[in-house]
């Protein structure tokens, strides 16, 4: 009977060290996830801050756009008249005015 305890002890120290081992793995995951996430995000957060910088761009001509009033409704247009670009707002009385 001393053995069969003492063997069910020994199955209990290792699964203890396994569960520890197992939270060890998670919390190391963890940290490399949260790495990756930090690097992947800096292309976007610079992105971000030139866009505030600088404004927004033409995809044409990569200059920034000038805001205008057209007709009521405020445009941001290309400097080189490559295109011009609504917010959603405007678009919606365009389409208002156009029916």
């Amino acid at each position: 009977m001393a053995n069969n305890e003492k063997d069910r002890f020994g199955d209990k120290i290792h699964d203890l060290e396994k569960a520890r081992e197992d939270q060890w793995a998670a919390a190391q995951d963890r940290e490399l996830l949260e790495k990756i996430r930090k690097k992947g995000s800096e292309p976007h957060d610079a992105a971000t801050e030139a866009t505030r910088a600088m404004g927004l761009l033409c995809p044409r001509c990569r200059q920034p756009l000038k805001e205008k009033r057209v007709a009521g409704l405020t445009i941001r247009a290309c400097p080189k008249d490559e295109g011009a670009w609504l917010d959603q707002d405007s678009l919606k009385r365009v389409l208002a005015n156009a029916k």
